[in-house]
């Protein structure tokens, strides 16, 4: 019997469905969406989210991460 070969879920995914799904959760964050479309591929959300739900403020939040 040969080996299964595992494939990542990031494999799987095309890249435009991770950006939006990337700039979806900017925008449940706060971020307008043009804002959130711009910086969804250059920063990492969850740094983002986890400041957000410190009491940052979304602009502020980034400014932190960039």
């Amino acid at each position: 019997m040969e080996p299964i070969e595992t494939i990542a879920w990031h494999e799987i995914i095309h890249q435009g469905e991770l950006h939006d799904w990337r700039a979806a959760q900017l925008i449940r964050l706060g971020f307008p969406r043009p804002l959130a479309e711009a910086v969804a591929d250059h920063v990492d959300w969850h740094e983002i989210a986890a400041l957000v739900h410190r009491g940052c403020g979304p602009r502020l939040a980034l400014n932190i991460v960039l």
